[in-house]
Formats: C-alpha cells, structure tokens, sequence
C-alpha cells in the first residue's frame, strides 16, 4: 500500500506539470497540426493574430506556426507605440485549426537590442540577438552599452528554452541588434559589426523603438565599420519569430486585414447626452468634448478610434486626448500629441470596447488642455467609418462631430498638484526578503499628493500603480489605498499586468497642503520574486479641484517610485520545535511502543511538500543498548506512518547520519503545523540510568511557490531538534499499611475491613497488579475458622472475585 501510495504522488506531480505545459502553449498545441483555410484568412509570416473576444495575440512563422508571447514586455518591445494593437482577428476555429511549432522555439522572445535579461535563479546577464539568441555580459559591459539603469528583465525557467541560439560573449563592444547613437544620428548595428545609419522612415517602418537607442563609448564602435542606410522597410528586422524574412501575402497585420472576420454590423452615431458647448480652463484635463454611441447586430468588438480636432487651436496646446467608457474606464493610452492634419489615433489594444448583439455601448472622448493656451476653440468629429477599428463592418453619417468648447484662462483659479512616492526603506532587488507568503495588508507604497497653488481643494478620485519586477500578477491581492487616519478609500482585488488601478471614495486634500496616501496589498505568492512601485504617468492619478470641478494632472511629472524601496517575498522555510506534550522522565526496559518524542513542523512562507527526514537517537551514560524492533515516525492526529527505521540501524545513533526517504510525502500549507509522534521500543536488557533523546531534522522538500527543492531543512543535522531526555528506570512497586486506619475491633457475624493498604509505583511506568496474597498473623488454621467470603476492593470497586473459603 505504501508503495501504491508514493507512486500516486508522483503520478500526479507529473499531471501539474502538464497542465501548467498546457496553459503555458494553449490547448491548440493537442491539435493536429493541419491548417483549414477554409476558415482561416489569408496569413503571411509574422502576421498577428487574435481570436476575436480572446485577449491573447500570437505570431504567425514561415511555417505558418503560431507562436505565443510569454508576457506583454515581449509584445511591446515589438511595436513601436507599447500598445496592443497590429493583429488580425479571426475565428476560434480558425485559431484551433492552426498549428504550433513542436519544438523550440515556441513563443516570441524579447526583441534584439531592447533588454539585459537573465534567469530567475542566476545573476548571470545576456543581451538579446537576432535569430533568438543570447550573449553572455557582465554587469560593466551591460552599463556601459544600455546605460548605467539597464533594466533587467527576469525570464521565467519555463520560457528560457525558447532562445534557442547562443552567441559568443560580450565584452567592450557593441553587438548585432543594438541601437546606438552617434553625431547625433541612430544608427543599427548589423552582423559584422556594421552600423547602418537609420533614417526617421526607417525607425517606423521596422518598428524600431527610439527608447532602445543608447549612446556608447566611442572605443566600443571602435570595430565597426559603416554601411548601406536603412530607410525602408526590412522584414527580417520586424519578423518577431526570427525565422528569417516575412514572406509576401495578403495578411496586413493591422487588424483589418482581408481575411479579417466580419463580427456584425456596428452603426456609429452622436449619443443623445453629447457634451454641449460650455467653457474649458487652460491647463485642465479630461474635459468631454464628444460623445458616440455604438449600437451592434451581433457581437462586435471595437480596437480603436482615429478623431479629427476641430476649432482654433494648435496642436501643441492639446497636451492629451483619451477615450472611455460607460463605466469610466479608459480604453487605449492617453495620446499627447495629433499628426499634420489635425488626427490622432487611439488603439485600445488588449481593452476593446465589447458591444454586446442588439446592445448598445457609449464611448466619450476626453481632451486635456496645455496651461499655455489661454484661449481658443477646441472640438473633435469622427471623419469617415474607416476612422473606426473593428471586426465588424461600420455604419453612420459621417462626419460625427462634437460641439466646440470655448477656452478660457484657469491659471489663477485652478488647482496644483505634484504627486511623489515616498521612500518605503525596502532592500536591494537581490537582497534578502522582507516580505513573507501569507503576509496580510502590507505596506509596499505611500504617494504624497499635494496641493500647491493655493487656489482650491483637490479631491482624488483615482491611482494606478505599476509593479516593477519579477512579481507575477497572481503573487499580490487585495490592493487597499488608506488615508492617514487609517480610513480605507478604495481597494481592488488583483492586479493585470503588473498595473492595478484603485478607485477611490474621493479623498480631500486641504489647499496649500499634502496627504500621503498608503498602498496595501496581501502577498499570496511568489517566493523568492520582488517588486517596486511606479506611479508611471501624470494620467495615473485622477484629481479633480472642489471648487472648478476641472480635473487637473500633476505638474513636472516624471515616473516616480519609493527610493530602492524594493520588496522580496521570501523563499519558504521549514519550523522545527519540541512538541510541549513530548514526554519527559523515566521509562521502563521492556516497554513495547511507546512515545518517545513529539514535534511540531510548520511550513512558513509558501506550501510544502516533506520527501526526506533525518531522525537520530542519542543514547546517554555510555550504554550500547539500541532500542528494539522498529522506530517509526506518524502523524499524531491521525496516526500515518510517514517513517520506519529498524531500531538495529546503526546510523540511527549517529546525529550526522544520512537522511530517510519518507514512505508518505508529508504535505503541509503556509502556515500550518503538523505534530509528528517517534514510538518505539525499549530493549529489556537495558539497565537503570541508560538514556535516550530523540532529535529530528535535516529535511529535504520541495517548495511549491519556488518551483525549487531545498535540502538541510531548518538545518543539515539530522538532530537539530531534540525532545526531552526518557531515562530507563527498574519497575517497582512498594505497598504499606494504611496510617489512616489504626487498630480496629470486629463484631462476628460482621461483613466490614480488616486491612487496608497503600501502593505506588515506580517512576519508570504504570504497574498492573495481577494478583495479591494476604497473609494472616494468627496461628495455623484460625484464619480459616476466623474469615470467609474475603474481597479485594479499591474505592467502591471490586478487584477479582470473592473467597469464600480463606485456606492458608
């Protein structure tokens, strides 16, 4: 049965592994791997896909292969805008239908060129290069060619296989994929150490990033030489899956390709509650100036808008415009600056607008306006259907404008606001945790917000936070924002991401002063992954003045977060401590299955699972006699054997012995303790004064959190826990009269005592009487004419049976 048992386990740890491979690859991996082009569009090698109502995007091979992307820092260091957008939409049997690669790699790495990356257990460094492959750099090198706050992003152990390739180490020079600057022009570095300077065309056209581009030494350019121009577009330096060239073919990536389902008729039109015309402060934000309703036939999905400014204004003093909904929620980034001709485009990316079949969803645009504009007229239309990005087709009178609204000076009226995160002491991100799983409500960010023109009271209404890091969405829960009087303002149950986003009972900051307004979370996973907070962007922080009732952002914003106020959850590890119920004081040789030790072992930080043990026995006063039969070690509330150890194992008596096997893995949660009993037997032939302590120890589990396995548990002695200290003692035991009862007279014919006794044991074990004699002090045959019907009684019980005739 212990066999079946253990075997079971493993049978099972081998089914989380698979389902973790599926939730990792999709569950189309099980799929043939036929294409039906039946129901599938037109694809070309590096078109993106999306099934329509799903949030995931994959990357279509040469092979016509999806492949996933592990988290979005690999999407967006992909596309210029860090936005989601640029897919194709397509069905969910077209998405089944098509076919994942079987081998390595799987998934889109990091782009060339755009991070220093590393493993989750190693301080080893490698830059990404083209074709998915890595470079060894140490950490000077990577200051010197990212700068000297490179950013490093943790690439899970499970995704790390994907970069398939490695190259020759880094060291003093720059390498193929960089961008890198140079007499004030961008330049790329091609194989060969060839730099090709990049013209403004050429960084759109590929999708070159400009936050990518670093300036270097010029020793470490001293190798290159210079070439051709890069102008125009390349499809091997966009192709995300790095299988070459992106082939030619009608697939457009952008969404609305030719293939591209058709979700239902969407019509577009002005809503009946559209902003009227009314006055707007310079200066302020979030000012309605258009709204649209979006009514559909059947279920439809809308991923962006293109809006056009109306009214006499520049550009330049539009300083962000945004979309939201019914809900107010904002779909896609706030865009700060319009093209030429007065358009600017909003893609929603992974948080498109869902208009449900015969409903009906609004969507407001919402202007910010620069504090140097003074005066004007400012408005937004919705030009043509095609201004409209959805997997439906689009219907509506076109232009769809919204009233203008007249500007007007708000300096002297509207409020101030600057908004910093306050330092949280923290650790380095490598340093030693201070964060445990299980840990409740703590304080990982406090953000001083403050009022500093003096015009108005502010109330803030909103915070989005972004969490740095290798944390995982799922590690934190429960996001409460507090006052400083400690009243809770808003809370949110998880984070997407890395960014959580509070609402908040509006909150009132006082003119002329600050509050600091404290972030909590509880810590449900992630051992050994640590996190900072940013407050990113002046959008971030909603605030509205009490008395204008126009929103304004915080000036001189730059991303700010608390210092090196970073948090790391500690790995979990393993209590060991003396049971107080351990037993304590004599024993008796012989004695069959007793108690020797108790013990209480508890998992902190994360769950786990116990697979070895050390168990030792310290015999004392120089005795050789071991115990006999078998040591075992069980679960006291249930009673399963976890441990059989033969009492004649000579490693037994040795504290450094090897560890045992356990013959049930022991499970334990976060938190939880288990008592664990050691019984065994006494050898007959040990003498009075032999001792024996019972220590446990050393033991070896793995930690679910981790994904590891940690030995020498609390620590590498297999004693390093001892009980109390059982001393073999004779058994005895010693009766004597009754001092109570004294000298009594008897009547005949009476049924009453004639003696009456006191017995104790010894202090090694209990005694069982099994029989008793009485002798008389009378002469030979008197007893018998004297007694009859004697009894033995303790209290009111009878102890064996009656005599009726006394013989001696």
């Amino acid at each position: 049965m212990t066999e079946v048992i253990k075997f079971g386990k493993k049978i099972f740890t081998a089914s989380v592994v698979g389902s973790t491979m599926l939730w990792s690859v999709g569950v189309s991996a099980l799929l043939p791997a036929v294409a039906n082009a039946a129901v599938c569009p037109t694809l070309a090698a590096g078109d993106m896909i999306k099934v329509s109502g799903k949030p995931a995007i994959y990357s279509v091979n040469k092979d016509s292969k999806v492949l996933y992307f592990p988290s979005g820092d690999e999407f967006k260091s992909w596309n210029v805008n860090d936005s989601y957008g640029g897919y194709v939409t397509v069905t969910q049997d077209c998405f089944d239908s098509l076919p994942v690669p079987s081998m390595y790699p799987g998934a889109v790495n990091y782009r060339a060129g755009s991070y220093v990356v590393k493993r989750p257990s190693s301080d080893q460094l490698y830059v990404v290069l083209p074709g998915n492959t890595l470079s060894k750099i140490s950490t000077a090198d990577a200051a010197a060619l990212y700068g000297a706050s490179y950013k490093v992003m943790t690439v899970a152990d499970a995704f790390w296989p994907h970069y398939v390739n490695r190259g020759a180490d880094i060291a003093g020079a720059v390498h193929e994929g960089m961008l890198v600057s140079k007499d004030s022009k961008t330049w790329y570095v091609a194989a060969g150490n060839v730099l090709r300077e990049v013209t403004a065309t050429g960084m759109t056209a590929n999708g070159l990033k400009s936050k990518f581009v670093h300036a270097v030494s010029a020793a470490a350019l001293a190798a290159t030489t210079v070439g051709t121009q890069l102008a125009a577009e390349e499809s091997v330096l966009r192709n995300r899956t790095q299988d070459g060239a992106i082939s030619s073919g009608t697939g457009t990536g952008t969404g609305t390709g030719t293939g591209t389902t058709v979700g239902g008729n969407l019509t577009v039109s002005l809503a009946s509650d559209n902003p009227a015309a009314a006055n707007v402060a310079d200066g302020s934000a979030y000012n309605s100036v258009l709204k649209l309703t979006l009514g559909a036939s059947s279920a439809t999905q809308v991923t962006g808008i293109t809006l056009t400014k109306t009214g006499l204004i520049a550009n330049s003093n539009i300083s962000g415009v945004s979309a939201w909904d019914a809900q107010g929620k904002r779909h896609g980034d706030v865009m700060t600056s319009l093209t030429s001709d007065n358009k600017v485009t909003i893609s929603f990316g992974a948080n498109p607008v869902l208009v449900a079949a015969g409903g009906s969803e609004s969507l407001t645009v919402k202007v910010n306006i620069s504090a140097s504009a003074n005066s004007g007229l400012v408005g937004f239309s919705l030009a043509a259907a095609t201004d409209v990005m959805s997997n439906g087709t689009v219907g509506g009178s076109f232009p769809i404008a919204g009233n203008q609204m007249s500007i007007i000076d708000g300096n002297a009226s509207l409020a101030g606001v600057s908004t910093t995160l306050q330092s949280q002491g923290g650790a380095a991100a490598s340093g030693t945790g201070n964060l445990n799983v299980g840990d409740k409500d703590k304080e990982v960010a406090k953000l001083r917000v403050a009022e500093t023109s003096g015009n108005e009271d502010i109330k803030v209404s909103e915070l989005t936070y972004y969490f740095e890091g290798s944390v995982q969405d799922g590690d934190l829960a429960n996001f409460s924002v507090y006052a400083p009087d400690g009243s809770k303002l808003g809370s949110a149950p998880a984070m997407v991401n890395r960014y959580v986003t509070v609402n908040l009972t509006p909150y009132t900051v006082p003119k002329s002063t600050n509050r600091d307004l404290v972030l909590k979370v509880d810590v449900m996973n992630g051992s050994g992954r640590w996190f900072n907070v940013h407050v990113q962007n002046d959008y971030d922080v909603m605030v509205k003045g009490v008395s204008t009732g126009f929103y304004v952002l915080p000036t001189g914003f730059t991303d700010t977060r608390g210092g090196t106020a970073y948090f790391q959850m500690n790995a979990g590890t393993l209590t060991v401590n003396k049971n107080t119920a351990s037993p304590a004081g004599n024993i008796s040789a012989g004695a069959q299955g007793i108690v020797l030790a108790k013990f209480d072992v508890k998992a902190v930080g994360e769950n786990m699972e116990l697979r070895k043990m050390g168990l030792g026995v310290n015999k004392g006063n120089g005795s050789l006699t071991n115990l006999t039969g078998n040591v075992i070690v069980r679960d006291a509330t249930d009673g399963t054997v976890y441990l059989t150890v033969a009492a004649s194992t000579a490693s037994l008596y040795t504290p450094t012995a090897a560890q045992n096997n356990l013959s049930n893995y022991i499970s334990l949660t976060a938190g939880q303790t288990k008592s664990l009993e050691v019984v065994g037997s006494v050898n007959s032939a040990a003498t009075s004064g032999v001792s024996y302590t019972v220590g446990i120890g050393n033991f070896y589990a793995k930690r679910a959190s981790s994904l590891d396995f940690a030995d020498n548990l609390p620590n590498a002695t297999n004693t390093s826990t001892a009980a109390n200290q059982l001393t073999v003692s004779a058994t005895s035991l010693t009766c004597n009269k009754d001092t109570s009862m004294g000298n009594v007279t008897r009547a005949p014919g009476a049924t009453t005592v004639i003696g009456q006794y006191i017995c104790t044991a010894g202090t090694s074990e209990d005694v069982r009487l099994s029989n008793m004699t009485v002798a008389f002090g009378l002469a030979s045959g008197m007893a018998t004419n004297m007694f009859q019907n004697m009894s033995l009684w303790q209290g009111s019980t009878q102890l064996g049976s009656t005599i009726s005739t006394v013989a001696i």
